[in-house]
Protein backbone atom coordinates (compact mmCIF):
# COMPACT_ATOMS: atom_id res chain seq x y z
CA UNK A 1 0.00 0.00 0.00
CA UNK A 2 1.55 3.55 -1.36
CA UNK A 3 1.37 6.41 0.56
CA UNK A 4 -0.20 8.12 -3.02
CA UNK A 5 -3.25 5.52 -2.70
CA UNK A 6 -4.44 6.68 1.00
CA UNK A 7 -7.94 6.94 1.70
CA UNK A 8 -9.48 7.85 4.53
CA UNK A 9 -11.66 4.89 6.37
CA UNK A 10 -14.73 5.83 8.24
CA UNK A 11 -14.24 4.76 11.81
CA UNK A 12 -16.12 1.17 12.28
CA UNK A 13 -18.75 0.60 15.06
CA UNK A 14 -16.87 0.65 18.54
CA UNK A 15 -20.20 -0.72 20.22
CA UNK A 16 -18.87 -4.37 20.60
CA UNK A 17 -15.17 -2.76 21.74
CA UNK A 18 -16.75 0.34 24.52
CA UNK A 19 -14.98 -0.94 26.79
CA UNK A 20 -11.97 -1.68 26.03
CA UNK A 21 -11.33 1.83 23.91
CA UNK A 22 -12.50 3.46 27.81
CA UNK A 23 -9.97 1.46 29.22
CA UNK A 24 -7.46 2.48 26.62
CA UNK A 25 -8.64 6.35 27.10
CA UNK A 26 -7.62 5.75 30.50
CA UNK A 27 -4.49 4.10 30.70
CA UNK A 28 -2.73 6.22 27.59
CA UNK A 29 -4.27 9.33 28.23
CA UNK A 30 -5.68 9.77 24.69
CA UNK A 31 -8.67 12.47 24.31
CA UNK A 32 -12.24 11.34 23.80
CA UNK A 33 -12.88 9.43 20.79
CA UNK A 34 -14.99 12.25 19.25
CA UNK A 35 -15.09 12.71 15.16
CA UNK A 36 -13.34 16.65 14.80
CA UNK A 37 -14.82 17.93 11.79
CA UNK A 38 -11.57 18.50 9.06
CA UNK A 39 -9.19 17.07 11.55
CA UNK A 40 -6.09 15.53 9.86
CA UNK A 41 -6.36 12.00 10.40
CA UNK A 42 -3.04 10.12 11.68
CA UNK A 43 -2.14 7.53 8.87
CA UNK A 44 -0.25 4.21 10.11
CA UNK A 45 0.97 2.21 7.26
CA UNK A 46 2.51 -1.40 8.75
CA UNK A 47 1.84 -2.82 5.73
CA UNK A 48 5.44 -4.03 4.01
CA UNK A 49 5.15 -3.20 0.03
CA UNK A 50 7.27 -4.77 -2.78
CA UNK A 51 9.12 -2.63 -5.04
CA UNK A 52 11.62 -4.02 -6.67
CA UNK A 53 12.26 -8.28 -7.63
CA UNK A 54 15.64 -8.79 -9.02
CA UNK A 55 17.92 -12.21 -9.68
CA UNK A 56 20.91 -12.74 -8.27
CA UNK A 57 23.06 -15.71 -9.01
CA UNK A 58 20.23 -17.15 -10.05
CA UNK A 59 17.79 -16.53 -7.19
CA UNK A 60 14.80 -13.97 -7.35
CA UNK A 61 15.43 -12.12 -4.53
CA UNK A 62 12.39 -9.32 -3.40
CA UNK A 63 12.99 -6.03 -1.92
CA UNK A 64 11.04 -3.14 -0.70
CA UNK A 65 9.89 -0.93 2.23
CA UNK A 66 7.39 -0.18 5.77
CA UNK A 67 6.55 3.33 5.88
CA UNK A 68 5.20 4.83 8.69
CA UNK A 69 3.44 7.91 7.98
CA UNK A 70 1.44 10.91 10.30
CA UNK A 71 -0.76 13.23 9.22
CA UNK A 72 -0.45 12.35 5.69
CA UNK A 73 3.60 12.87 6.39
CA UNK A 74 6.65 9.83 5.97
CA UNK A 75 8.12 10.05 8.95
CA UNK A 76 10.43 6.52 8.65
CA UNK A 77 10.89 4.72 6.04
CA UNK A 78 12.27 0.74 6.76
CA UNK A 79 13.52 -0.92 3.94
CA UNK A 80 13.79 -4.84 3.53
CA UNK A 81 15.93 -6.61 0.81
CA UNK A 82 17.14 -10.36 -0.16
CA UNK A 83 13.64 -11.66 1.01
CA UNK A 84 13.78 -14.93 -1.84
CA UNK A 85 10.72 -16.00 -3.92
CA UNK A 86 10.64 -19.55 -5.08
CA UNK A 87 8.95 -20.87 -8.40
CA UNK A 88 8.98 -24.73 -8.27
CA UNK A 89 6.27 -27.56 -9.61
CA UNK A 90 3.36 -27.79 -7.93
CA UNK A 91 1.84 -30.76 -6.39
CA UNK A 92 -0.95 -33.32 -8.58
CA UNK A 93 0.35 -32.23 -11.82
CA UNK A 94 -2.34 -32.71 -14.11
CA UNK A 95 -2.04 -35.22 -17.18
CA UNK A 96 -0.88 -33.76 -20.16
CA UNK A 97 -1.21 -29.84 -21.28
CA UNK A 98 0.78 -27.46 -18.92
CA UNK A 99 2.42 -28.09 -15.92
CA UNK A 100 1.40 -25.81 -12.43
CA UNK A 101 3.52 -24.11 -10.71
CA UNK A 102 4.06 -22.80 -6.95
CA UNK A 103 5.41 -19.26 -6.30
CA UNK A 104 6.29 -18.77 -2.68
CA UNK A 105 7.30 -15.22 -1.12
CA UNK A 106 9.48 -16.25 1.67
CA UNK A 107 9.31 -14.58 5.48
CA UNK A 108 9.76 -10.50 5.46
CA UNK A 109 11.02 -8.74 8.76
CA UNK A 110 10.87 -5.33 9.04
CA UNK A 111 9.25 -2.60 11.08
CA UNK A 112 7.61 0.43 11.75
CA UNK A 113 7.60 2.43 14.53
CA UNK A 114 9.02 0.60 17.94
CA UNK A 115 7.15 -2.61 16.45
CA UNK A 116 9.18 -5.58 14.71
CA UNK A 117 6.59 -7.16 11.96
CA UNK A 118 7.40 -10.16 10.22
CA UNK A 119 4.98 -11.63 7.64
CA UNK A 120 4.91 -15.89 7.35
CA UNK A 121 5.69 -17.44 4.05
CA UNK A 122 3.20 -16.63 1.13
CA UNK A 123 2.22 -19.36 -0.85
CA UNK A 124 0.39 -18.95 -4.78
CA UNK A 125 -0.25 -22.22 -5.90
CA UNK A 126 -1.32 -22.72 -9.82
CA UNK A 127 -4.39 -24.92 -9.93
CA UNK A 128 -5.82 -23.74 -13.87
CA UNK A 129 -4.74 -21.59 -16.51
CA UNK A 130 -7.34 -19.99 -18.68
CA UNK A 131 -7.35 -18.37 -21.85
CA UNK A 132 -4.19 -16.90 -24.00
CA UNK A 133 -2.20 -14.69 -21.74
CA UNK A 134 1.12 -13.67 -21.72
CA UNK A 135 1.34 -14.78 -18.19
CA UNK A 136 -0.66 -17.75 -18.70
CA UNK A 137 2.28 -18.66 -21.86
CA UNK A 138 5.36 -17.63 -19.06
CA UNK A 139 4.15 -19.56 -16.21
CA UNK A 140 3.19 -23.26 -18.55
CA UNK A 141 6.62 -22.84 -20.02
CA UNK A 142 8.53 -22.78 -16.71
CA UNK A 143 6.60 -25.16 -15.62
CA UNK A 144 7.06 -27.01 -18.71
CA UNK A 145 10.99 -26.78 -18.08
CA UNK A 146 11.29 -27.71 -14.16
CA UNK A 147 9.00 -30.89 -15.30
CA UNK A 148 11.68 -31.51 -17.67
CA UNK A 149 14.17 -31.91 -15.50
CA UNK A 150 15.35 -28.16 -15.11
CA UNK A 151 16.01 -25.77 -11.77
CA UNK A 152 14.98 -21.98 -11.83
CA UNK A 153 18.44 -20.82 -11.91
CA UNK A 154 19.06 -23.18 -15.11
CA UNK A 155 15.99 -21.36 -16.51
CA UNK A 156 16.47 -17.78 -15.71
CA UNK A 157 19.86 -18.46 -17.16
CA UNK A 158 17.67 -19.09 -20.50
CA UNK A 159 18.66 -22.86 -20.99
CA UNK A 160 16.42 -25.56 -22.80
CA UNK A 161 15.82 -29.04 -22.44
CA UNK A 162 17.83 -31.10 -24.30
CA UNK A 163 17.58 -34.47 -25.89
CA UNK A 164 21.36 -35.65 -24.08
CA UNK A 165 21.94 -38.57 -26.77
CA UNK A 166 21.15 -35.83 -30.33
CA UNK A 167 21.54 -32.47 -28.50
CA UNK A 168 17.97 -31.75 -29.87
CA UNK A 169 15.94 -28.88 -28.57
CA UNK A 170 12.92 -30.55 -27.03
CA UNK A 171 11.31 -27.67 -24.78
CA UNK A 172 12.54 -24.10 -25.94
CA UNK A 173 13.86 -21.99 -23.27
CA UNK A 174 12.12 -18.67 -21.87
CA UNK A 175 12.62 -15.74 -23.57
CA UNK A 176 13.65 -12.48 -21.96
CA UNK A 177 9.95 -10.82 -22.64
CA UNK A 178 8.92 -13.95 -20.57
CA UNK A 179 11.75 -13.61 -17.82
CA UNK A 180 10.87 -10.00 -17.26
CA UNK A 181 6.96 -10.62 -17.10
CA UNK A 182 8.03 -13.36 -14.64
CA UNK A 183 9.35 -10.61 -12.17
CA UNK A 184 6.69 -8.00 -12.98
CA UNK A 185 4.11 -10.87 -11.98
CA UNK A 186 5.56 -12.10 -9.03
CA UNK A 187 5.87 -8.90 -7.58
CA UNK A 188 2.13 -7.97 -8.36
CA UNK A 189 0.66 -11.23 -6.89
CA UNK A 190 2.64 -10.83 -3.52
CA UNK A 191 1.77 -6.93 -3.14
CA UNK A 192 -1.48 -8.19 -3.62
CA UNK A 193 -1.60 -10.48 -0.86
CA UNK A 194 0.79 -7.98 1.51
CA UNK A 195 -2.14 -5.68 1.08
CA UNK A 196 -5.12 -7.91 2.14
CA UNK A 197 -2.98 -8.59 5.45
CA UNK A 198 -4.77 -5.80 7.16
CA UNK A 199 -7.84 -8.03 6.94
CA UNK A 200 -6.13 -10.59 9.04
CA UNK A 201 -7.84 -11.42 12.38
CA UNK A 202 -6.36 -11.40 16.08
CA UNK A 203 -5.21 -14.88 17.00
CA UNK A 204 -2.84 -14.43 19.78
CA UNK A 205 -1.14 -11.75 22.08
CA UNK A 206 1.88 -13.13 23.97
CA UNK A 207 3.54 -11.22 26.15
CA UNK A 208 7.71 -12.63 27.30
CA UNK A 209 9.57 -11.77 30.23
CA UNK A 210 13.13 -10.95 30.64
CA UNK A 211 15.44 -8.58 29.02
CA UNK A 212 14.25 -7.49 26.53
CA UNK A 213 10.83 -7.90 27.28
CA UNK A 214 8.64 -8.29 24.58
CA UNK A 215 5.08 -8.38 23.21
CA UNK A 216 4.06 -10.50 20.05
CA UNK A 217 0.60 -10.09 18.26
CA UNK A 218 0.02 -12.59 15.77
CA UNK A 219 -2.77 -12.55 13.29
CA UNK A 220 -4.00 -14.93 10.62
CA UNK A 221 -5.82 -14.63 7.07
CA UNK A 222 -7.42 -18.00 6.08
CA UNK A 223 -6.69 -19.36 2.77
CA UNK A 224 -8.57 -17.52 -0.57
CA UNK A 225 -9.74 -20.18 -3.36
CA UNK A 226 -10.24 -19.43 -6.78
CA UNK A 227 -8.24 -16.12 -6.87
CA UNK A 228 -8.49 -15.72 -10.81
CA UNK A 229 -5.56 -13.23 -11.64
CA UNK A 230 -3.69 -12.31 -14.59
CA UNK A 231 -5.14 -15.12 -16.63
CA UNK A 232 -4.82 -18.46 -13.81
CA UNK A 233 -6.51 -19.61 -11.52
CA UNK A 234 -4.68 -19.91 -8.42
CA UNK A 235 -5.06 -20.66 -4.28
CA UNK A 236 -3.29 -18.74 -1.78
CA UNK A 237 -2.19 -19.88 1.56
CA UNK A 238 0.99 -19.06 3.69
CA UNK A 239 2.30 -22.32 2.55
CA UNK A 240 1.12 -26.16 3.22
CA UNK A 241 -2.22 -24.97 3.46
CA UNK A 242 -1.70 -22.73 6.21
CA UNK A 243 -2.93 -19.23 6.79
CA UNK A 244 -1.21 -15.89 5.77
CA UNK A 245 0.52 -15.11 8.93
CA UNK A 246 1.68 -11.57 10.34
CA UNK A 247 3.36 -10.94 13.71
CA UNK A 248 3.80 -7.75 15.78
CA UNK A 249 6.82 -7.76 17.98
CA UNK A 250 7.30 -4.57 20.48
CA UNK A 251 9.26 -3.84 23.00
CA UNK A 252 7.75 -3.55 26.67
CA UNK A 253 8.26 0.03 27.23
CA UNK A 254 5.91 2.82 27.76
CA UNK A 255 4.14 3.94 24.10
CA UNK A 256 0.89 3.61 22.66
CA UNK A 257 1.15 0.63 20.18
CA UNK A 258 2.84 -1.21 23.23
CA UNK A 259 0.18 -0.07 25.80
CA UNK A 260 -2.48 -1.34 23.34
CA UNK A 261 -0.98 -4.88 23.09
CA UNK A 262 -0.29 -4.83 26.69
CA UNK A 263 -4.15 -4.27 27.57
CA UNK A 264 -5.44 -6.68 24.81
CA UNK A 265 -3.15 -9.92 26.52
CA UNK A 266 -4.83 -8.81 29.88
CA UNK A 267 -8.55 -7.60 28.45
CA UNK A 268 -11.19 -10.02 28.55
CA UNK A 269 -13.24 -7.74 26.63
CA UNK A 270 -11.40 -8.13 22.98
CA UNK A 271 -14.28 -9.79 20.66
CA UNK A 272 -12.97 -12.90 18.50
CA UNK A 273 -11.72 -12.12 15.26
CA UNK A 274 -10.88 -8.47 15.57
CA UNK A 275 -8.80 -7.57 12.36
CA UNK A 276 -5.58 -5.81 12.67
CA UNK A 277 -7.28 -2.72 10.88
CA UNK A 278 -9.94 -2.91 13.78
CA UNK A 279 -7.48 -2.84 16.64
CA UNK A 280 -5.09 -0.11 14.74
CA UNK A 281 -8.59 1.77 14.25
CA UNK A 282 -8.94 1.52 18.32
CA UNK A 283 -6.86 5.03 18.45
CA UNK A 284 -8.72 8.01 17.83
CA UNK A 285 -8.14 9.41 14.73
CA UNK A 286 -5.74 6.68 13.42
CA UNK A 287 -6.50 5.36 9.91
CA UNK A 288 -5.01 2.23 8.62
CA UNK A 289 -4.78 1.04 4.79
Amino acid sequence: MKLANLRTITEASRSPIAVLLTSITLLIGLSAPTAQAGSTPVVLDITPTITNVVVINGQILASGTAISAVKGTIVKTIPFSGVPMRVGLAPGQPAGGCALVQMQLDPIQTGVLTASIRTGPIRFTATAYEGDTLVNETLCAIGNLLQGGLTMPQILAGQSVVDPVTGATLIQSINGSQYNLLLVTLGALFNSALDDLTRASLQSVVPHAGPPATITIGFALAPVANIHALGVVMNRDGGNGEPMTLDATVPSTSGLLTNLLRLLAASKSVPGGMTLLQILNLFPNVVVL
